[in-house]
């Protein structure tokens, strides 16, 4: 997810407005989050996650803006079976639709009454409320080589960078950082 301050915004408004035909909005407070054009999905087995959708089952595509990017490309009640060839019921078709970026075309795959078709969308761009959960779940990507790593619990631990406010336990397996005033235990499960 793209966060962004209202003067970043209209910087990327200014440098995505030569000619795609992404929509870029400025999100005071928010999330830019990726609009495909529809504004709801009917999903029998679906779990949310803020605006993260994780369906376990294939959605059906309601309320198709006749603006919005999916504008000619999906119908009412289509059904959503793949994303750039990985099954809507998957981690990384999840993953696609998260990570899309504006501008860049996404390729479906749909169910429409009885036959497969395919859309290619360029995804726009919407604003989202910035939920607590959300600020927390964002990583960002390793800069650099690992610098130590060790298990907690039976998961590994990586630290990039500076390592000097990192203290490891072998005994309890126990992991302290501490960064600014904030500090945070990872320890394995009693």
């Amino acid at each position: 997810m793209l966060k962004c301050s209202l003067a970043q915004g209209a910087l990327l408004a200014a440098i995505w407005s030569g000619g795609l035909a992404a929509q870029v909005v400025a999100c005071p407070g928010g999330v830019l989050v990726p609009y495909f054009g529809w504004d709801a999905t009917e999903c029998g087995n679906c779990n949310v996650y803020g605006t993260y959708l994780e369906y376990l089952t294939p959605p059906g595509l309601r309320s198709i803006r006749a603006s919005g990017p999916a504008s000619g490309r999906v119908q009412e009640n289509d059904t959503l079976l793949a994303v750039e060839g990985y099954a809507i019921t998957t981690p990384a078709a999840w993953r696609q639709m998260r990570d899309a970026e504006p501008g860049r075309a996404i390729h479906f795959i749909l169910r429409r009454r009885d036959d497969t078709t395919t859309a290619t969308i360029i995804p726009s761009t919407r604003c989202a409320p910035e939920l607590p959960s959300q600020r927390a779940s964002r990583v960002p990507p390793r800069t650099g080589p690992v610098s130590r790593s060790f298990i907690v619990g039976g998961a590994v631990v990586e630290i990039s960078g500076d390592t000097a406010n990192v203290t490891y336990d072998p005994q309890t397996s126990e992991a302290v950082i501490v960064v600014g005033r904030t500090v945070v235990r990872v320890k394995p499960r009693p």
